[in-house]
């Protein structure tokens, strides 16, 4: 018998599965029940054991048959990839592209062992989160892909909503945040022809944090869908939801702009608030007044002078804290 012959016994039970009934029914002894377990924790397979009670599977890591089958049809299956381990998606996404992988080629991965975030910083990509990297070939110029990065934060926001009913907010520019917590984190890469200085490709890069119990210290505005939750969040579900969003968005980012802007307003939790800008070693106070029609953001600063910042430019922070 083999640790599959025990995810079959697991995901036939609603109730725990003792290892008692686990010998008997696969012919096992309690050390081959115990190496199995292992086995599929080291896969990802979230299984929690209760003493007297038994086994029960918890949650399934991210497989790309499970994602198949909630796309259905939907997602070109000959543009999904799924790998168990990657240094980063993005990378390994921007690769493909560099080579001509089409448009709407997806990278997704359950661990990342070096994951990149914004302005060169590393990114926790530990096992229990969801790694994806999305590529678009646009036709567009640069200037006309200003709000991509934007419009990511707000597919993640509708993806999580549809799986779980939570409502993730957005802090400018791009992080869903749920309770006033970092849940995810963006990273968009643009690549640029040398000669004609035209986009060749767009690398949506994103980590959601899904199924993470804890955080390190330094990591304390961070927190997860199965924290807020108090249950296991379904990673192929929320994989699937948010392919699915990126590819409406892929559609409709330019042919729908401000329905898809106005959204990204009413999401995002820095209008209105007091804020600190961070450009260049400086920091300077301002209210954030809305969101422009890039999704820049339009300030007020306390001299009655009014402006607004791009993504790339600064950094926001709010006055008291991380939002």
């Amino acid at each position: 018998m083999t640790k599959e012959d025990v995810l079959a016994l697991l995901e036939k039970s609603d109730a725990p599965v003792s290892g008692e009934q686990m010998c008997r029914a696969l012919g096992m002894t309690r050390a081959g029940v115990w190496k199995a377990i292992e086995a599929l924790r080291a896969d990802g397979f979230d299984i929690e054991a209760a003493p007297r009670r038994g086994y029960r599977l918890c949650a399934k890591p991210l497989q790309k048959q499970a994602l198949e089958r909630l796309l259905d049809g939907r997602f070109p299956a000959d543009r999904l990839i799924v790998l168990p381990e990657v240094d980063s998606t993005n990378t390994y996404l921007k690769q493909l592209a560099s080579n001509g992988a089409p448009d709407e080629t997806a990278v997704l991965s359950i661990r990342q062992t070096a994951g990149r975030g914004r302005r060169g910083r590393s990114f926790l990509s530990e096992p229990g989160g969801l790694y994806l990297s999305y590529l678009i070939r646009p036709h567009e110029s640069a200037q006309e892909l200003l709000h991509l990065t934007a419009l990511a934060g707000l597919c993640v926001c509708n993806a999580v909503s549809q799986v779980t009913g939570m409502q993730p907010s957005i802090k400018w520019p791009n992080d869903p945040v749920l309770n006033g917590k970092k849940l995810c984190g963006i990273l968009t890469e643009l690549s640029v022809s040398l000669e004609t200085q035209e986009p060749e490709y767009v690398v949506i890069g994103i980590g959601i944090n899904c199924n993470q119990t804890q955080f390190p210290q330094e990591l304390d505005m961070a927190t997860s869908l199965r924290i807020e939750a108090g249950h296991p969040a379904d990673v192929n579900a929320i994989a699937a939801a948010l392919l699915l969003e990126l590819s409406r968005m892929r559609r409709e980012f330019l042919s729908r702009k401000s329905d898809w802007i106005a959204a990204f307003s009413r999401n995002c939790l820095t209008v209105g608030k007091d804020i600190q800008i961070l450009r260049a070693g400086t920091v300077r106070q301002a209210k954030a007044t809305g969101i422009g029609p890039d999704a820049e953001l339009l300030v007020e600063y306390p001299d009655g002078t009014s402006g607004s910042v791009s993504s790339g430019e600064v950094s926001v922070r709010g006055l008291y804290g991380y939002v």
